[in-house]
């Protein structure tokens, strides 16, 4: 059985019932109880799949941890390479100028990542926050 069949079998299994859980928006935290497993969040209007085995845009509360290790490789990264160009430079070293372009081309790949990391987790933070507000009511 390929993928797009087993698709279609949940597709049918779960195309007339209803969430009954507890089950949040993974982009607002809007919680999805008493909605269709699939379809687009009246809060966001994002889409979802709730489905078992997809879980597409559905908010997980575990995993939520800071990217510690992405803001010390950019910084690592960008600031070896920056010492390395000053070296080179002030030496006329051309090969301790290249090793220090690549580190700081890493360190910048790093602080994308690091970058787009603080921004889901952030994310990940206000749906959690919404969600124990909303358990508090």
């Amino acid at each position: 059985m390929n993928e797009q069949e087993f698709d279609r079998l949940l597709a049918q299994t779960f195309a007339d019932q209803r969430i009954s859980d507890s089950t949040y928006c993974g982009t607002c935290g809007y919680n999805l109880r008493t909605r269709s497993y699939v379809g687009i969040c009246p809060e966001c209007g994002y889409r979802y799949n709730a489905r078992p085995l997809k879980m597409e845009n559905i908010f997980i509360p575990y995993g939520i941890v800071f990217p510690y290790s992405e803001v010390v490789s950019a910084a690592l990264g960008i600031g070896l390479g920056i010492a390395l160009v000053r070296g080179a430079i002030s030496s006329g070293d051309a090969s301790r100028a290249t090793f220090g372009l690549i580190f700081a081309a890493l360190g910048i790949t790093f602080a994308v990542r690091a970058v787009l990391g603080v921004r889901q987790y952030r994310r990940a933070r206000a749906v959690l926050k919404r969600i124990e507000a909303e358990a508090e009511e």
